[in-house]
């Protein structure tokens, strides 16, 4: 592989990307691996990248001198079980498709210090994100003829049972060859198998858990839930997203700054981002039905997406079917106590209503007045804790990205709870006064 493979690491929540540490001032830094030859076969030339899990090498078969890359474990996860077993299965899921979009896994085995390692195609050349950075926004052909190829690689890892689930700019590597752009998918290190069988391996993630990069999530995976392969269909609407306007539909300062606009704010439309991009109506529906929140209205399957992005010339747009957003927790919400024998507290299913439907609309101000001065009373009667809330970084508007253009109404899940009654006969005690 050529440099920019360092940037395709597979990472998760709690991954982080390492920077090999700085040598003392006069000293050089040696890697001891080069010059090591793996199964009698493979030579270690050149460092090519390292990332969470382990390292590239540039390597030479021994006999036929054919160049390859070779990604090795890090040492601190060779007695890892669960560790080692997940990064052989990108090894066996890339393996397993044969599609010429998917980068070809020749061998793989374990170093003389036990350290697995897999021998993959070596190609020059760059990833998407590279592109993005220097050129973007792209013009639509070249964006069409780009996310067509990544469709029908995706596809054929679907037929196979296999979702890729870490689908972004850095894990698609750009080829020129005559004149044109190849495009091909890599980094299988995270990648779900729906139906395995023998000679891939069984998955090793579980609903609840999250895994991959959170500018590229879906909000079904953003949740940790259940999800399929339309993870994949969401991931590539925002790769298309970012094509053709130079930025990411979403962004935040933080990791769940950037999932809770995944799964609560409508995407901006990508002519807003862009206008001078000149990109066409149909086109823009195509990105925004793949953008859809609910996997059930996205394109079911990437043969579908592709047949969209070809309809564009065309002047054929998909359906973009209207969705209910559902509401972010309301913040700053007033607290009140109940006692044991209270009845629970109503549950609101998602809903368009407004946020204070009319069982539970906000009493008088002056009845609030009262209601607060009696609960304070007994606050410190009973010498409870007082909780403070504040506003997430992540919403602050210099924090957040492009304001979105599909209006929703405010819809709440947490509602504060309805004022008890008050007895009558009997008025609250005030207890301090200012």
């Amino acid at each position: 592989m050529s440099e920019p493979i360092a940037k395709t690491q597979p990472i998760d929540a709690g991954a982080q990307t390492v920077r090999p540490a700085e040598p003392d001032a006069g000293t050089p830094r040696v890697d001891r691996r080069l010059g090591e030859l793996l199964k009698g076969t493979y030579t270690l030339e050149r460092l090519l990248g390292a990332g969470g899990m382990g390292s590239v090498y540039l390597a030479q078969h021994a006999l036929i001198r054919k160049k390859v890359a070779i990604k090795i474990l890090a040492p601190e996860y060779a007695t890892r079980p669960e560790l080692k077993e997940r990064f052989l299965r990108e090894a066996r899921a890339a393996a397993a498709v044969d599609h010429d979009g998917v980068i070809e896994i020749h061998d793989f085995g374990e170093t003389a210090d036990g350290a697995a390692f897999f021998v993959m195609e070596y190609l020059e050349g760059e990833d998407l994100a590279a592109v993005i950075q220097r050129e973007a926004p792209l013009p639509w052909p070249r964006v069409r003829d780009i996310a067509v190829q990544l469709c029908r690689a995706l596809q054929a890892a679907h037929d196979r049972g296999i979702v890729h689930r870490d689908m972004k700019p850095g894990n698609c590597f750009r080829l020129v060859r005559d004149g044109r752009d190849v495009v091909k998918v890599l980094d299988f290190g995270i990648a779900k198998l729906q139906n395995p069988d023998e000679g891939v391996g069984q998955a090793l993630t579980r609903t609840g858990m999250i895994f991959g990069t959170p500018e590229y999530m879906s909000p079904e995976q953003a949740q940790g839930l259940r999800h399929d392969h339309r993870v994949d269909i969401y991931a590539v609407g925002v790769i298309l997203f970012e094509l053709l306007t130079g930025k990411p539909p979403f962004i935040a300062d933080t990791f769940m700054g950037l999932l809770n606009k995944h799964m609560f704010d409508a995407p901006p439309r990508p002519r807003d981002i862009a206008p001078h991009a000149d990109i066409p109506a149909a086109a823009e529906a195509v990105v925004l039905k793949a953008l859809q929140k609910d996997p059930d209205l996205r394109f079911q399957t990437m043969d579908e997406l592709a047949a969209a992005l070809v309809a564009v010339d065309a002047g054929v747009a998909p359906e973009i079917v209207p969705e209910t957003l559902r509401a972010k927790p309301v913040r700053g919400a007033p607290m009140q106590f109940r006692g044991a024998d209270a009845p629970p507290r109503p549950t609101l299913p998602e809903t368009t209503a407004p946020a204070f439907p009319a069982p539970f609309a906000p009493p008088p101000r002056r009845l609030n007045l009262a209601l607060v001065a009696g609960l304070a009373g007994a606050v410190l009667a009973a010498g409870a804790l007082v909780l403070f809330t504040q506003q997430d970084p992540s919403d602050r508007p210099e924090a957040t990205g492009p304001k979105e253009h599909v209006s929703v109404a405010d819809a709440s899940e947490l509602l504060p709870l309805p004022p008890a009654p008050l007895r009558r006969g009997r008025r609250p005690r005030p207890t301090c006064c200012r």
